[in-house]
């Protein structure tokens, strides 16, 4: 069984062949090569994250519906399974940008495009799910309701991305 003091404090680098004790708190707030990261700091660091994530988002929103629009509107295929085709083209486009901009990783794993394409597939199920019900069942234009479920899907995707497929790399 741990300590008091083990409960409370870590043990965390400082610089090479030196530790130091830090709160728990204060370790998980941030600490990056020896320096603590304050909460201001953090908070940052997030939000450019997350706008960067955003922006590749709004890229992959148009690949998603120009791609939805030509295979339904055009290549005639049902509306679902366009959505299908249209979301993993979308899925693959985001992986590259994101793994190179928003997380700054030097290669592409395939380990990483795995566990991204598996919380996006997830993501699709939100997608397409909402578009069903909407264009589907509730009579909502099928443009309209594939941008509800993108949105939706956004946060999911943001948010379990960050801390399983890149593990908060950066």
């Amino acid at each position: 069984m741990e300590s008091e003091r083990e409960q409370c404090y870590l043990t965390c680098p400082v610089r090479e062949g030196h530790r130091e004790v830090v709160s728990k708190a204060t370790a998980k707030a941030g600490y990056n090569n020896g320096n603590i990261v304050h909460a201001a700091d953090r908070a940052v660091f997030l939000l450019t994250r997350l706008s960067k994530f955003l922006v590749v988002g709004g890229i992959g929103v148009l690949v998603n519906s120009f791609v939805l629009f030509v295979l339904f509107q055009w290549g005639h295929l049902p509306l679902v399974i366009a959505s299908i085709l249209a979301t993993e083209l979308a899925i693959i486009n985001n992986f590259y940008c994101n793994d190179r901009w928003t997380f700054k990783q030097p290669h592409i794993t395939l380990s990483r495009f795995a566990r991204f394409n598996l919380v996006s597939l997830s993501g699709l199920l939100i997608t397409t799910g909402t578009l069903w019900v909407l264009a589907g069942h509730m009579g909502l234009y099928y443009l309209v309701a594939n941008l509800l479920g993108i949105g939706l899907a956004t946060v999911w995707n943001f948010v379990v991305n960050s801390l399983w497929t890149w593990g908060g790399a950066g």
